[in-house]
């Protein structure tokens, strides 16, 4: 597993490295719990070509012995049908293993809005459905400032119940290629036990800071 975790993120590193017409931003996340490096890249094959490559990578370092560290990636190589509607191959990696994807995608962009949807289902023997979205309001203060809000979430479902869901919530300032500010983590787990199903939630607060490049 830790060997198809790093030839991932090295190819993934790679192809956003040396793409002329990549967007990459990076995030730092701190709550009292953890800190998070986030970072995700889009980059056009070219001007004419409809295919795309998508990738969100996020790494938790614990600051409590208690809990284990974390990752999660998600990467997709997309075909637009549309201007805003296509279709998408990819998948998931985290800690736990890697889960093959093919899904739909959504993407509207403007002056003050960037969302992109993905639902999408897993290519495996006992498939689970899984919903992606990227969602960004940057409207401007004036000539050098723009309030920032951004909301990533993700959701994972079988065909019986909610297994797990997060979002993570951003609320700052932008100036130039800086956005910094408050945010908040939340996430929900669904277990099972004696027959009962119960849904845990925890919630993070913490400041952000991010580049985009």
């Amino acid at each position: 597993m830790k060997n198809l975790v790093k030839v991932h993120l090295v190819v993934i590193c790679w192809v956003l490295s040396t793409a002329g017409k990549a967007q990459i931003v990076g995030e730092v996340f701190s709550t009292k719990r953890y800190t998070s490096h986030e970072f995700w890249g889009e980059l056009a094959f070219s001007d004419s070509s409809r295919f795309s490559f998508f990738s969100y990578n996020l790494f938790r370092i614990s600051h409590n012995p208690a809990y284990p560290n974390s990752l999660f990636n998600f990467s997709t190589v997309n075909y637009s049908l549309t201007e805003n509607f296509g279709l998408a191959a990819g998948g998931f990696v985290s800690q736990d293993g890697f889960s093959p994807i093919v899904a739909f995608n959504y993407t509207k962009i403007s002056d003050n809005w960037l969302v992109s949807i993905f639902p999408s289902i897993e290519v495996t023997r006992n498939p689970n459905l899984d919903v992606f979205a990227f969602v960004q309001f940057r409207p401007k203060i004036n000539d050098r400032w723009s309030l920032f809000t951004q909301v990533i979430a993700n959701s994972n479902f079988n065909f019986r119940q909610h297994n797990f869901s997060e979002q993570a919530i951003r609320l700052g300032l932008d100036y130039k290629t800086f956005q910094f500010g408050l945010g908040m983590d939340i996430n929900q787990f669904t277990s099972e036990s004696s027959g009962q199903r119960q849904t845990d939630w925890n919630q993070h607060p913490g400041l952000f800071i991010r580049k985009e490049f």
